[in-house]
């Protein structure tokens, strides 16, 4: 290797033939023997890596991603935005920055700078924190997850998820609570007394049972009449993308629908503005109503609401009501949940068990198919059931 240094003016430089031509790069020093060092591990990594360019880099300071080493949260975001970019269903971006600034701050949290250094022992659970860690605990795992530990091992790093054999703090949702019906009528009231736009996110989360940032980014285009009746359809747009990719409609009542859109009047949109919640002052928060949103939760805590997730609680009182009127099934359709069992855990002690007549089941419900051929009958004679059942008690 002696024969490819050349010293040039104190300083030692590297020759190599490389792609067919021959270049020379400096070593940055004086001394031959810490540029036998560095030519080294410049050739190395260009044997390796098969990149002038990588190589070269390595040689000016900035970090590179070698097999075999352990990667440091430069390196292991670089591969995971790489596993991102070729898996068949990707992450939203906002999520992928989430779970690296996560893993940015369990790995601060236990003193690591690299994956294999990562102490899970270190971390901490108080009662305070432990939902909150918790929830970050399992973002930074999102980064290890099966699939993306092969890909990283087809780039030649054998990784292990280091949280992987951690004792599991997270808990399961707890029974959801239902608020008061005067809490809740009150809210209901109440929240006309506010200012527009936060009368308008009290309507959304309790009446439609969307989540923050639905709310943030519903549009009135949203609002819309299918089957004969008003929805409000949760669907993707250019700078939203409902959780877990599902759309969902939730049907609206007439009049509710009506305030929402006299609401949204009053507040004097632009023409081009096509939010829901139109907004006077461009942002560049992740969301635009963040603002109004602290104050409609502050006036929640004011009416009794715990400070934690007070908004979202409106939200959980929607899926407490339509799964008690309704079902489990349809409460879990209209909040958008991934699967039903998410559904049951929280709502699932508030329906009661049916009574199961068999009887009825096998031979039929005479009763209910009297009250069928009462409603062809009433139907025909022009009258109405009621008027048809008095008539028929009155012989």
């Amino acid at each position: 290797m002696d024969e490819n240094l050349v010293n040039r003016g104190g300083t030692w430089y590297l020759r190599k033939r490389w792609e067919g031509r021959q270049r020379i790069i400096s070593l940055r020093t004086p001394k031959k023997s810490i540029a036998k060092t560095k030519a080294r591990r410049f050739l190395s990594i260009l044997d390796e890596l098969k990149s002038w360019e990588t190589a070269v880099a390595d040689l000016k300071g900035k970090k590179i991603l070698r097999q075999g080493e352990d990667p440091t949260i430069e390196s292991i975001e670089t591969l995971y935005r790489e596993f991102m970019a070729q898996s068949i269903n990707p992450v939203k971006e906002e999520t992928i920055n989430h779970n690296i600034q996560c893993l940015k701050r369990m790995m601060a949290e236990c003193g690591a700078k690299t994956v294999a250094t990562i102490n899970c022992e270190k971390f901490r659970f108080t009662t305070e924190n432990r939902g909150n860690l918790s929830a970050q605990i399992r973002a930074a795992g999102s980064v290890f997850k099966v699939a993306a530990l092969n890909f990283y091992k087809k780039k030649g790093f054998a990784l292990e998820n280091p949280f992987g054999r951690m004792e599991r703090h997270s808990e399961k949702p707890q029974p959801y609570i239902p608020l008061s019906t005067a809490v809740r009528s009150a809210i209901w009231k109440e929240c006309r007394d506010l200012e527009p736009e936060s009368a308008m996110i009290v309507l959304l989360a309790l009446g439609c049972g969307l989540r923050r940032n639905e709310i943030d980014k519903a549009r009135k285009s949203w609002l819309c009449e299918n089957d004969g009746m008003t929805v409000l359809t949760v669907q993707k747009e250019s700078d939203f993308e409902p959780k877990s990719r599902i759309s969902r409609n939730i049907p609206v009542s007439q009049d509710l629908a009506e305030e929402i859109l006299r609401i949204r009047k009053s507040l004097k949109p632009k023409s081009n503005d096509s939010y829901l919640i139109p907004t006077k002052e461009p942002t560049k928060a992740q969301l635009r109503l963040n603002c109004r949103f602290r104050k409609v939760s502050k006036w929640l805590t004011d009416k009794g609401i715990p400070e934690t997730k007070s908004l979202h609680a409106l939200r959980k009182e929607f899926g407490s009501l339509v799964a008690t009127k309704h079902s489990i099934f349809t409460a879990s359709t209209y909040l958008g949940h991934s699967s039903v069992v998410i559904t049951q855990e929280s709502y699932g002690s508030l329906v009661g068990n049916p009574t199961v007549d068999m009887e009825k089941l096998i031979h039929g419900d005479k009763e209910e198919e009297f009250d069928k051929a009462l409603v062809v009958v009433a139907k025909n004679a022009g009258i109405s059931v009621q008027k048809l059942k008095d008539a028929l008690q009155a012989l």
